[in-house]
């Protein structure tokens, strides 16, 4: 939450320096998104009352072929769920972009996020060769953990699990992926003690309140990854 609060409030400094300049407005985007897909945004509710505008500039700023354009697809999803719509706009982005940080990153958990892993996971896994080079190490890792456990892949979940936390302990995300990854491998005891550290950072957390989140589709791997959270004894 400290990172994304952090992010924030630099980009909104930014915007107040060069509101015509659209690259901060997205970067507040992302991470506000990032933050409440996570099931922070009670700490964001005067971020939140901006993002129709931030949206409106960005839209007016950004070039339809732009890199930024993936993140601001990402943001879309997050919001309506639309899976058609934000498909096409990362498929066309991909063709023209298909080594760009920002289109593989972003274009990798819109897929997943729609239940859609192997796509997804070609996007992270491709990025994953550099990203120790950019400033997405922690999100590409953690992606990998939540495309492995979609995939049933439960060791390689728990291995990417560990390599993220090492880059940043406090991913919330990866914490509930390492739960579902556990109990997927009957390792309840364990899954339920990751639900309890989860619990420390995103108090009340709940399947409903996930699936609503990550606008989850109905595909084996959105069932797999939820029923995960259930064994490890996430209530409904």
């Amino acid at each position: 939450m400290k990172g994304s609060r952090k992010v924030i409030s630099c980009m909104e400094k930014a915007i107040g320096l060069s509101p015509e300049w659209g690259r901060p407005y997205v970067m507040a985007l992302v991470a506000l998104f990032s933050a409440t897909s996570m099931g922070l945004a009670a700490h964001f509710t005067d971020q939140l009352e901006k993002q129709s505008e931030w949206l409106a500039k960005v839209d007016e700023l950004e070039s339809k072929t732009s890199p930024t354009r993936a993140m601001l697809a990402f943001v879309d999803y997050t919001r309506t769920g639309d899976r058609d719509a934000v498909r096409a706009t990362m498929s066309a982005l991909l063709r023209h972009l298909p080594f760009d940080p920002d289109v593989l990153l972003f274009g990798g958990y819109v897929f997943l996020f729609a239940g859609e892993a192997e796509p997804g996971m070609e996007c992270l896994l491709k990025l994953s060769k550099f990203s120790m080079h950019t400033p997405y190490a922690a999100a590409v890792h953690s992606g990998l953990v939540f495309g492995f456990a979609q995939l049933g892949h439960d060791k390689e979940a728990l291995m990417a699990c560990e390599e993220t936390l090492q880059i940043n302990p406090n991913y919330v995300s990866t914490h509930r992926h390492r739960a579902v990854a556990l109990a997927q491998m009957g390792r309840l005891d364990e899954a339920a003690e990751q639900l309890v550290i989860l619990d420390r950072i995103v108090p009340d957390e709940t399947i409903t309140k996930v699936r609503a989140r990550l606008h989850f589709q109905d595909t084996e791997g959105a069932r797999r990854y939820l029923e995960g959270l259930r064994l490890a004894g996430m209530p409904e």
